[in-house]
This record gives structure tokens, C-alpha cells and sequence, in this order.
């Protein structure tokens, strides 16, 4: 479902840059559009990286952040090349910084520390992507009309 948001969020995004193209036979719009998933995708990651930097030093499990950051970088380095036909940087960077966020889940879950307290707006984001999730799943995320 996430790749799939991803995915349809960067041809939309593209789409309407080639299309403002093709109306004014200029290309900034296109270039704009660019410009922003490739912003959109930097935000992503480096969200990643300072939360992978965070949980690595707050937990003492923090090597599995590590690892699936790393992972994660691995492959987003894979879909951009030409080798992968339908990959993209920006679906990619969502991937990276939602494998960040399960790894959070799963440190928090497994924490021997019994007095940490999961912050307020980390539950709200938990329930947020639990929310967007749900509501994808049950309209049929990814089938077409």
C-alpha cells in the first residue's frame, strides 16, 4: 500500500509537470516537478537518518535501525538505476523512512527500559498510518477504476 501511495503520488506529480509542458512548451513546469520529488525525497531521507541517529543512540538495540536503514538505502540505490524499470527515488525515500519508523516500533515494543514513555505525537503518527493504512486497504488501494 505504501508503495503503491508512493508510487502514484510521484506519476501524478511528473504527470502534471509534463502536462504543464506540453500546454506551454516551456520546461520549467517539468522541471519543477522534478525539483519537487526530488525535495520531497531528500526531506524523506534525511528524516530517516537523523531517526535512525536518535534511536540508535536512545536504545541499546539501536543496531536495527542500522540495519534497516542501510537495507533500505541499498535497494533505493537499486530502483534508480535503469536496471529497475518502474523504480523511483521518491517511492523509494517513503520506503526508507517508514522501515525507520518500524524500527522504532519494534524497539519500543521490545524496550527492557519499563519507564520510557512513547511520546504523544509519535502515537499520533502510529495512528495516523495505522488510519491511512486501513482506509487503503478497505477502498482497494492500487486497482484500477
Amino acid at each position: 500500500l505504501l508503495v503503491d501511495f508512493a508510487q502514484e503520488c510521484n506519476d501524478t506529480i511528473f504527470d502534471a509537470g509534463l502536462s504543464a509542458r506540453r500546454v506551454r512548451i516551456n520546461s520549467d513546469y517539468l522541471r519543477a516537478a522534478k525539483a519537487a520529488l526530488i525535495g520531497m525525497s531528500l526531506a524523506l531521507l534525511l528524516g530517516a537518518i537523523a531517526g535512525a541517529v536518535a534511536l540508535w543512540m536512545q536504545f541499546n538495540n539501536g543496531w536495527v535501525v542500522v540495519v534497516a536503514l542501510v537495507v533500505s538505502t541499498l535497494l533505493l540505490g537499486v530502483s534508480i538505476t535503469e536496471w529497475c524499470k518502474h523504480g523511483n527515488l521518491f517511492a523509494s525515500a517513503l520506503v526508507t523512512a517508514y522501515s525507520v519508523w518500524l524500527s522504532y516500533e519494534v524497539l519500543v515494543t521490545g524496550t527492557q527500559d519499563v519507564n520510557y514513555e512513547r511520546p504523544v505525537a509519535f502515537k499520533v503518527v502510529g495512528l495516523i498510518i495505522t488510519f491511512i493504512t486501513l482506509v487503503a486497504s478497505i477502498f482497494g488501494s492500487g486497482l484500477g477504476p
